[in-house]
């Protein structure tokens, strides 16, 4: 695993930031939050990773 320091990182941030544009960070945040929960959680409750159609957009 590559060892990042403060100066890649914010490049990695500005490059996300251009190709996403600042409106879409927060729901590109939501997003990964929601999976990285229901990843974590499916082995022990499999319809955690079910939604109701549509919940993901707001």
């Amino acid at each position: 695993m590559a060892n990042f320091g403060s100066a890649e990182i914010l490049i990695i941030l500005a490059v996300v930031l251009l190709l996403f544009g600042s409106a879409k960070l927060p729901q590109l945040a939501r997003c990964t939050a929601w999976s990285t929960t229901a990843s974590r959680s499916s082995p022990r409750n499999p319809s955690a990773t079910a939604t109701p159609a549509g919940s993901w957009r707001r």
